[in-house]
């Protein structure tokens, strides 16, 4: 439920998450670019990375929600992110359960090639004061040499933007604790939101989307079955 390899911390995450490392082009082979600005179309949901060796130059990134044509880029873009086929096998199931949101599919474009993904699904959190609706986010995934440029916080960020509008409220995520907490996510466990299996606390973490969305909300959280599958 870890998200592929981050592009601006491509630490090793926290035992206990899954998917591997890949080994990554030599510096002096890679395109690195640095986000000069984020700033959302609201009808086409235009990103601009600025080269950061470059003044002036830009090249533009479009995320937008996937499509029926985008299916084998995704699992593509999933697999080689993670080195194995299961997140990318997770996805195409998700997608044929009652937990995926076609609007929270989301998809990178270089140009009209899909570079970057990410996923939120419905979950539950189930406790004494009954069962409330959540988001996981995962997986997140980038192509290995897209990585470091920004492109992941990018998809975050409108992927958050997204399922806020949507009236979504709390968004759960496994994931590295050095990256995360850039867009508000704090530990789950000490507000009383427990993970169902076994995870370093700092790496299982919780977002409000909207103010006091926890407000009386305990539990475990329960994942889609599918997930069993990773």
């Amino acid at each position: 439920m870890c998200e592929g390899m981050h592009d601006e911390h491509e630490r090793q995450l926290p035992a206990g998450c899954r998917g591997p490392r890949l080994a990554f082009r030599p510096a002096s082979l890679q395109v690195r670019y640095s986000v000069a600005f984020v700033s959302r179309s609201t009808s086409h949901g235009v990103y601009r990375l600025q080269d950061a060796t470059v003044p002036e130059a830009t090249r533009v990134m479009q995320i937008r929600p996937e499509r029926p044509e985008d299916r084998e880029a995704v699992f593509d873009v999933n697999r080689l992110a993670f080195g194995q086929e299961n997140e990318a096998r997770l996805v195409d199931a998700l997608r044929q359960s009652s937990a995926f949101i076609p609007e929270l599919s989301l998809v990178a474009l270089d140009g009209s090639d899909v570079v970057g993904h990410i996923l939120f699904t419905r979950i539950t959190v189930e406790g004494r004061s009954g069962t409330h609706d959540a988001l996981a986010l995962a997986p997140m995934a980038v192509l290995p040499p897209f990585q470091r440029q920004g492109i992941g916080s990018a998809l975050v960020r409108r992927g958050l933007e997204e399922a806020r509008s949507l009236g979504h409220r709390v968004v759960i995520v496994v994931g590295h604790p050095d990256y995360y907490p850039r867009f508000g996510f704090v530990p789950g466990r000490p507000l009383g939101i427990l993970p169902p299996f076994e995870v370093p606390s700092e790496a299982f973490m919780v977002l409000e989307l909207q103010p006091g969305a926890l407000l009386g909300i305990q539990g475990v959280v329960k994942y889609p079955p599918e997930f069993d599958e990773v």
